[in-house]
């Protein structure tokens, strides 16, 4: 039996579950989703309050939480591939790569789906809105950002990188679009977009992560911030023809080439 913790947000949860996917594939063994992260993550003052969020989703796994027996830890800076056969190993890290993505895609695909149960009247009517427009979905990362730490290791995007995207879009899938950003700073997104000139914008309300990530995968078109989060909004994206713009500079200090899939336009 293997292990994968699982910490952080929904978008970093999503890639440590795609990667347990992984694992048992590669492996031939059953991996578990560690996830006492959750319960100690509240005792510590100044960090980040995550919850877990995978059960909001119909993926398909088994979590333990608490103490576990393995003969080995691997970090994800020393993960060096998974062989047939390999047993009792804890994995930890964010494992944020597209090749485990591309190796289980069917499968994340499949399970990676809102539950009904959480798919509320407003939000069916939210979607509908984005499935009638030729829709891109905008995603403005502001929050946790901010902090001392993120900020040495995440770039902070330009406004000139969400004007050259809509651009780029614009010319290759026309200028009849309607802009949807997701945020948790609605002010600031409302200042970005207001120097884009004459465009149909809306700023969606602050939802839940759950709820914006269902709503995001509606939309035709992306442009992603350097976050895990949107990334993920763009990759199950429901649209088989649409255009996905990401940022090139996506931590300050080291380049990220397995991240961007195939297809995927990089500024």
């Amino acid at each position: 039996m293997n292990y994968v913790e699982v910490k952080g947000g929904l978008g970093n949860q999503l890639f440590q579950y795609t990667f347990h996917k992984y694992c048992e594939k590669r492996s031939g063994c059953v991996t578990l989703l560690h996830t006492e992260f959750f319960k100690y993550v509240k005792t510590l003052e100044g960090a980040t309050q995550r919850d877990f969020k995978l059960n909001k989703f119909g993926c398909d796994f088994m979590g333990i939480c608490g103490a576990v027996t393995c003969e080995q830890i691997v970090e994800e800076e020393e993960f060096g591939g998974i062989d047939r056969g390999t047993n009792e190993v804890f994995y930890r890290g964010y494992w944020q790569n597209k090749e485990f993505f591309e190796e289980v895609r069917q499968d994340i695909l499949r399970t990676v789906c809102l539950k009904e149960e959480y798919i509320t009247k407003d939000l069916k009517e939210a979607a509908s809105e984005i499935e009638r427009n030729n829709a891109i979905a905008i995603h403005i990362r502001r929050g946790d950002y901010l902090n001392e730490v993120n900020r040495k290791i995440f770039g902070a995007l330009s406004v000139d990188y969400y004007r050259d995207a809509i651009a780029e879009i614009m010319d290759r899938c026309g200028t009849e679009v309607k802009v949807f950003v997701f945020t948790e700073d609605t002010e600031y997104a409302r200042e970005i977009m207001d120097q884009f000139g004459d465009m149909k914008v809306e700023i969606m309300p602050v939802r839940e992560d759950y709820e914006d990530l269902y709503l995001m995968s509606r939309a035709k078109h992306h442009v992603i911030a350097n976050s895990s989060f949107s990334w993920w909004g763009a990759a199950i994206s429901t649209a088989t023809d649409g255009v996905t713009i990401a940022p090139k500079n996506w931590f300050l200090d080291r380049p990220s080439p397995n991240l961007y899939l195939d297809g995927w336009i990089v500024l």
